[in-house]
């Protein structure tokens, strides 16, 4: 669902791979954009709702397309398929988390590598990132809560 609440977005594995843009008032069906690979029951929007982010299940890319025309905006390769993905607060940054508790983290606009955590919790499966509101801040729990970690997006792009 979008920040604002107005969008949700799913994905569909029928006859083809389908990403759909439902209205969340209305329930109605405002876009359908046709995927040719396997996708990963893992999507994203940008804080601002203009982005979809899809995650290839097989092929270790990430896809962003518009939320309103559906037009292909980027393609990040990624070092690992990931369990999590989630935009910074403001949209600079995505975070991808891997089964191995690795976070990687790339320029939303541009498609570069910033910078990578390695091995942030134990049981990695169940990793969540949290962008702090306001802040370049990530929050990274596992789900039973018994690990956190903090980081700071700007503290890697000054390490890089």
């Amino acid at each position: 669902m979008s920040r604002q609440g107005d969008h949700i977005v799913t994905t569909t594995k029928t006859d083809k791979v389908r990403i759909k843009v439902w209205s969340a008032m209305t329930g109605q069906e405002l876009l359908a954009i046709d995927e040719q690979r396997e996708l990963l029951n893992l999507v994203a929007l940008s804080p601002d709702g203009a982005e979809i982010l899809v995650i290839g299940k097989a092929d270790e890319t990430a896809t962003t397309y518009d939320s309103r025309t559906g037009q292909l905006r980027r393609t990040f390769k990624l070092a690992s398929t990931p369990c999590h993905a989630t935009y910074s607060p403001s949209g600079d940054c995505v975070v991808f988390i891997d089964t191995y508790g690795n976070v990687d983290i790339y320029g939303a606009k541009s498609g570069t590598f910033i910078g990578k955590v390695e091995g942030c919790s134990g049981d990695s499966n169940h990793v969540k990132a949290l962008p702090l509101p306001g802040s370049q801040t990530l929050l990274i729990r596992d789900d039973d809560n018994r690990h956190l970690h903090l980081y700071n997006i700007q503290d890697l792009l000054r390490i890089r």
